[in-house]
């Protein structure tokens, strides 16, 4: 919740009690002045005494001197500063395990899903500035054929895991941002919940922490407005607890929770083959991996001081990103995807020591409001903002309770972050998952003709030559059940293979 929403009654009373303004401002200087933050006073007199009750509530909804303690251990200890090693082969299980093996996976997660005892917990706080959009990353449509947004795509998907798992509903529990929530909510109320039931979808919306400068000082977004910005990822587990989300689980019964972010267009929400990996070695907790290729911008799930954790690359030493093994192996190939598993007894555990949690600075352009006054919009980071991951709780962990489980990268990870370039881009996503459904119908019997005539072969995973394939998550969750539609039959591309519909 926005810090700035609390407390307004009482500061309100205050304020307007014998008129007497004059109480208010010794309190509030007394109060910053001992947490060296008195500068967001510094306009106090210039602005009307609205705007004065409105900087006073937002004030009083902070505690500054643990926002100090927070800068002040994020200067100091960053995890790149611990031991690292990388996790244990012991810990790890692999999609490309034997048959056998990934299908009893597949079995004990599908079993968990049929019982009802998974809740699916989805961040969806991101906006798609960088997409060059004014929307929710949520709301982003890649181009494909069938026109689905990123959160259309994985509603169904989980509608299709609903049907393979015996019909029962799997709880959705959607954490969008101040900047993001209005904005994801509608698309709910407007789509009907994508068909999903009402109360199978709960959307809250994470916290915000103030903007600094570099040397830790708030910034002023006004001169009545603090400087603010969602306090990252990781503020997940104060928002479960401050929206009693961890209480609805309970009452429904769940006991294993699915994890991820809205940004990867090939993710498999709520992943059997994962969920049954984490349960059948009773995990608490439990991170999807893909092998790190050289040179990505993605942090690396590993041991920092013996605990279960990740290296963000912005964290991450010049000795960690290049150890190799005598075979030429990343040592820390364990790159983090943003998809976790936790038992519902540990998530619980870890929202009462979510103030134990580290905090991480990151440098940005912070538009703010000068000491003479003057707006300023800088061209390069001025300033910090104050946020908190997702995997950070993974300390709180057992190692022997913590396991690691590899997907592939072409059927796992494909993450949406830019307008233009290589990779992270529409086309990018786009011509992943074109790739990825072109082999399921390949493995299924089916014949692939381009526009010219052209037999699609061994498909890969870039965007030049990729044929424009979907298929719709209705039809197929993860490739199964492909082969009475499409065995033995010539289809022509560009495809969208949709339910309801015949192929010849």
């Amino acid at each position: 919740i926005h810090f700035y929403k609390r407390f307004h009654k009482h500061i309100c009373l205050l304020a307007s009690k014998d008129n007497d303004m004059e109480k208010l401002y010794p309190s509030l200087l007394a109060d910053t002045k001992a947490a060296g933050q008195q500068q967001v006073l510094r306009f106090w007199t210039e602005v009307d005494v609205t705007e004065q009750v409105q900087l006073a509530e937002q004030i009083n909804m902070l505690d500054l001197k643990d926002i100090n303690r927070m800068f002040s251990q994020a200067n100091v200890k960053k995890n790149s500063d611990c031991s690292v090693e990388p996790v244990g082969e012991d810990m790890i299980g692999r999609s490309d395990s034997p048959d056998e093996q990934v299908d009893s996976w597949r079995e004990a997660g599908l079993e968990a899903l049929g019982q009802g005892e998974v809740g699916v917990i989805l961040l969806a706080g991101g906006q798609g500035t960088r997409l060059g959009s004014d929307k929710p990353k949520a709301l982003f449509d890649v181009g494909l054929p069938s026109k689905k947004t990123l959160i259309e795509l994985q509603a169904e998907r989980i509608r299709k895991l609903e049907y393979l798992a015996n019909g029962r509903i799997i709880p959705w529990y959607v954490m969008a941002s101040p900047a993001t929530v209005r904005q994801v909510r509608e698309a709910f109320e407007s789509s009907s919940n994508f068909g999903m039931e009402e109360d199978q979808v709960k959307i809250f919306c994470q916290g915000t922490l103030p903007c600094l400068s570099e040397e830790g000082d708030i910034l002023l977004q006004d001169h009545h407005t603090l400087a603010a910005s969602p306090d990252g990822n990781g503020g997940l587990y104060k928002a479960l607890k401050d929206e009693n989300i961890l209480d609805d689980m309970k009452s429904k019964g769940i006991k294993h929770i699915f994890v991820y972010c809205v940004d990867n267009i090939l993710v498999k929400v709520a992943d059997p083959e994962f969920l049954g990996f984490c349960i059948s070695r009773e995990a608490d907790c439990g991170n999807k991996v893909v092998r790190r290729v050289e040179g990505e911008s993605v942090g690396v799930t590993c041991l920092l001081d013996g605990k279960p954790g990740v290296v963000e690359y912005t964290e991450m030493s010049e000795e960690v990103r290049e150890k190799k093994t005598v075979d030429d192996e990343l040592v820390f190939g364990a790159a983090n995807i943003c998809i976790h598993y936790f038992s519902l007894d540990f998530l619980s555990d870890a929202v009462s020591r979510e103030s134990d949690m580290p905090v991480h600075l990151a440098r940005k352009k912070i538009p703010h409001i000068a000491e003479c006054g003057n707006f300023i919009k800088p061209d390069v980071p001025n300033g910090v903002k104050l946020e908190k991951f997702v995997f950070d709780i993974f300390q709180f962990a057992d190692p022997a309770k913590f396991v690691v489980f590899e997907g592939k990268r072409e059927e796992d990870f494909a993450p949406l972050k830019n307008a233009v370039g290589e990779e992270g881009t529409p086309a990018s996503c786009r011509a992943a998952v074109s790739a990825l459904h072109a082999r399921w119908l390949k493995k299924a019997g089916a014949e692939l003709i381009g526009p010219d005539g052209e037999q699609v072969g061994e498909v890969g995973d870039k965007v030049k030559n990729v044929p424009v394939v979907e298929v719709s998550p209705r039809v197929s969750y993860a490739g199964e059940g492909l082969e009475k539609i499409v065995g033995g039959k010539m289809l022509s591309w560009p495809l969208h293979l949709t339910e309801n519909k015949n192929y010849f």
